[in-house]
């Protein structure tokens, strides 16, 4: 018997021996049977043909000089059957002629082994080829597995979808009809401090829910198709300015002091002015959030040959330099304990990334240990024809 060594029997399978000489096939059966190898035997093409049908075949061994169908003729027609298409092949024969051995390399055959069979030979090639059959298998049944997980992902992604714009379109209703409930009552007469105090709050906080909204469908709807962002001449200072005035009087950063240094006389610029006036709230509202009440936020645009930049800066916790695209990135995961000693930004700034990238520009973070945090994001020389400055 042969070693233990030489054996096949981790990759065992099932082996059909095809020979039309009877010695050969059971000299084949014996070496292998020893092994731990199932073995089928075949005395003809024909015949062969049946057994693979049948099923249930890892390798076949295959005589080249058979009667009537020979090993070639059987090798193609064993290549048209499902079951054999990607079977292991290796032909067995006794020819010495090298035109023989240039044709069972040239076809579709694994390998080809010479008689008289050698049984170290045989064992180690059987041993070979049923591992990469069986690594075949496994591979085929992995891919299989990862199509139907990536299938049923993609049913649960979009279900998921489909269920958040269903709640991002049943939310804004509500919260308009809050809005003008909010706006009537403060123009009522006759409300004490306290009752306008509450119900400017109220206004706020429904601001807030809204702005909240209108980002989660912006950046969720990023995803699938990209921030699309129209492109209408806009007074930057002007809108700058007006933005300021409108965070300094919501809660979030009413507790801090704005600052602004606005050029007055910026370029016109075609941007999407709406989008442009969420991103730079975002922006104020994360500095105030990460500094302490009474402290100062500063909002500036700097213009320059290549374009405008906005950012805000403040002097809150630095934010290490691994963090900066994380910050950025939609959905990302808090890391825990927050070591920065900041408030994690929520929605706000992958808004301004997506906002600055859709008007061919981008986002950056500028931060120091014990100096000024700096957010901001860049936008292009995107001029109107004609240079129009504002009246």
């Amino acid at each position: 018997m042969l070693a233990e060594s030489a054996g096949v029997r981790e990759g065992a399978g099932c082996v059909l021996v095809v020979d039309d000489d009877e010695v050969n096939r059971l000299v084949a059966e014996g070496c292998l049977v020893s092994e731990g190898v199932d073995v089928r035997l075949a005395d003809s093409g024909p015949t062969a043909l049946d057994e693979v049908a049948a099923g249930g075949i890892d390798l076949i061994l295959l005589d080249i000089m058979m009667p009537g169908m020979d090993g070639f003729e059987t090798l193609g027609a064993l290549r048209q059957i499902d079951a054999a298409a990607d079977l292991p092949i290796v032909f067995l024969t006794a020819l010495k002629d090298l035109d023989t051995h240039g044709r069972a390399i040239s076809s579709s055959a694994d390998d080809f082994l010479t008689k008289p069979i050698n049984p170290t030979v045989l064992v180690m090639r059987v041993r070979s080829l049923l591992r990469l059959r069986n690594a075949q298998r496994a591979l085929k049944e992995a891919e299989r597995t990862l199509r139907a997980q990536h299938d049923e992902l993609a049913v649960h992604a979009r279900w998921h979808h489909h269920l958040r714009r269903l709640v991002v379109h049943d939310l804004r209703s509500p919260l308009g009809t809050l809005m003008l409930a909010s706006d009537y009552v403060s123009g009522a007469a006759g409300l004490s401090e306290s009752e306008r105090e509450t119900v400017e709050d109220m206004l706020d906080s429904v601001g807030r829910m809204r702005r909240l909204v209108a980002d989660f469908s912006d950046v969720d709807g990023s995803l699938q198709t990209g921030l699309r962002a129209t492109h209408d001449p806009t007074d930057i200072t002007a809108m700058l300015q007006e933005v300021g005035r409108a965070a300094v009087a919501s809660a979030e950063v009413s507790r801090v002091r704005l600052e602004m240094d606005i050029p007055s006389d910026l370029l016109m610029f075609d941007v999407d002015a709406s989008l442009l006036r969420r991103a730079v709230h975002a922006l104020v509202e994360h500095a105030a959030q990460n500094i302490l009440p009474g402290s100062v936020v500063r909002l500036r645009a700097i213009a320059g040959d290549s374009g405008v930049r906005i950012e805000v800066e403040d002097h809150g916790p630095a934010i290490p330099v691994e963090d900066h695209a994380r910050l950025f990135q939609p959905w990302s995961v808090e890391p825990g304990g927050r070591p920065s000693g900041r408030r994690w930004p929520g929605l706000g700034l992958p808004l301004v990334r997506l906002v600055a990238e859709a008007h061919g520009g981008s986002a950056y973070i500028r931060s120091v240990e014990a100096g000024a945090t700096t957010v901001g994001l860049e936008l292009p020389d995107v001029r109107p024809a004609g240079g129009i400055t504002p009246s």
